[in-house]
């Protein structure tokens, strides 16, 4: 996966006991060809429609495009990699795909803390955030909502089986 610098509004250590969660998180991400292959075979060939151009154009797609399950894996994978530091959970992931993102499309992912749903315990924060992929022409390709559970100084986190 080709992706852009990784910011979010919020600067943060591991020891940090005055952590915040970041109230706004944006990356560029562009999947090509390459990352299209490498997903494909990861799903075994997927549906029939990622990767013939035929299937595609019939669906009505003008060009073979890519999983949404791979854009929203993305999309997640830079998120979670800004919070890289501490343990997380993702208690929740509500996705709904809008358009279709062809190999080599520019998309921006753009997510913000929604205030309201944070939640400040002991040794963890909670809290949803909104937002979704765009794409250059404007066109939201993904709406996404990801709740999550991030582990503050001095918890124990415990291996789930």
């Amino acid at each position: 996966m080709s992706s852009g610098n990784t910011r979010a509004t919020s600067k943060f250590e591991a020891n940090d006991s005055d952590f915040e969660l970041p109230r706004q998180f944006a990356n560029r991400l562009q999947l090509g060809q390459l990352e299209l292959g490498a997903y494909l075979r990861s799903v075994l060939g997927g549906h029939p429609v990622h990767s013939s151009e035929t299937l595609a154009r019939a669906a009505g797609f003008t060009g073979i495009p890519l999983a949404g399950a791979h854009v929203l894996g993305a999309a997640l994978a830079a998120f979670t990699q800004c919070l890289a530091t501490r343990p997380i959970q993702l208690t929740g992931i509500r996705s709904r795909f809008l358009a279709p993102v062809y190999p080599g499309d520019l998309i921006s992912v753009a997510l913000s803390l929604d205030v309201a749903s944070v939640k400040k315990r002991a040794h963890s924060q909670s809290g949803c955030y909104v937002g979704g992929c765009v794409l250059e022409n404007g066109r939201t390709a993904i709406d996404l909502e990801i709740d999550l559970r991030l582990v503050t100084t001095g918890a124990q986190v415990h291996k789930i089986d």
